[in-house]
């Protein structure tokens, strides 16, 4: 289903290896990383025009998944929107739902919290009502929705308008603000 998916904002899927151990995805190559590289990188300079083109290939890719037969993206975050040599963003990591489908991860943050740190970021970007699911603290086994979606955009814009990371310069660690979004706490947690 996802190899017949084309579109100028979606990094195209070519194939899959699932033979084990070398279980891997091929995709379009994208020259320029992803679009975190480019928020870590100070020596690009983004003026609005940039940061609105940028915009505009996230919402063209994210509008064509949620009318396509895939519905959602489910784990929007800045490191899987990757750009290619025409700066064009192309959004990758979607529709992999029923592949990854009854593997437990090993690193799952519930098997090790302490293992959250850094390598958990893309969680930041996930909706605190999947947050709340029983797995939601795993990367791989939690459904994700069009409105998870949304909230994983918004939280996009605000590290492009910041470049400060998704809930910019914090004094709390990765697990402290996941803990307060998932708990829902008052006034709620941004």
């Amino acid at each position: 289903m996802i190899r017949d998916l084309r579109h100028d904002n979606l990094n195209a899927f070519i194939g899959a290896c699932t033979d084990p151990p070398n279980i891997c995805i091929i995709t379009e190559y994208c020259t320029r990383g992803s679009l975190k590289d480019i928020l870590d990188n100070e020596d690009v300079k983004l003026d609005n025009m940039f940061i609105a083109s940028l915009v505009g290939d996230i919402l063209r890719g994210v509008i064509y998944l949620h009318e396509s037969s895939v519905r959602y993206h489910g784990a929007l975050h800045t490191a899987n929107c990757l750009v290619d040599s025409r700066w064009v963003v192309k959004l990758t990591d979607f529709g992999l739902r029923e592949f990854k489908k009854g593997s437990i991860p090993q690193d799952c943050p519930i098997n090790d919290p302490h293992k959250l740190k850094d390598k958990y970021h893309k969680l930041l970007y996930r909706a605190p009502e999947i947050l709340r699911k029983e797995n939601g603290l795993c990367l791989d086994n939690v459904e994700g929705s069009q409105k998870g979606d949304s909230y994983a955009f918004g939280i996009i814009l605000y590290e492009l308008h910041s470049r400060h990371g998704p809930f910019g310069n914090s004094n709390f660690s990765t697990m402290e603000i996941l803990s307060k979004v998932k708990n829902c706490t008052l006034p709620p947690f941004r």
